[in-house]
């Protein structure tokens, strides 16, 4: 039996639940939070509507070279 590739979502989802087991288990309110951080950055980059760039391209508009 062949195994499927999981998805990006998937994976950022089974992670996001190990992270919730094993903060549960964490007494440490500094793990606690180390544990919260890492979820809510997994979301974050789960979700799929965030703009990236401050600008139209990369290095966006806010980015100008000084030629002094």
């Amino acid at each position: 039996m062949a195994r499927r590739r999981k998805t990006m979502t998937e994976y950022i989802d089974i992670r996001i639940d190990q992270l919730k087991e094993d903060l549960e288990k964490a007494s440490n309110p500094d793990d606690r939070a180390w544990y919260n951080r890492l979820i809510q950055e997994l979301s974050w980059a789960k979700n799929q509507n965030h703009n990236c760039y401050m600008g139209t391209d990369a290095k966006g508009d806010w980015f100008q070279e000084q030629t002094n």
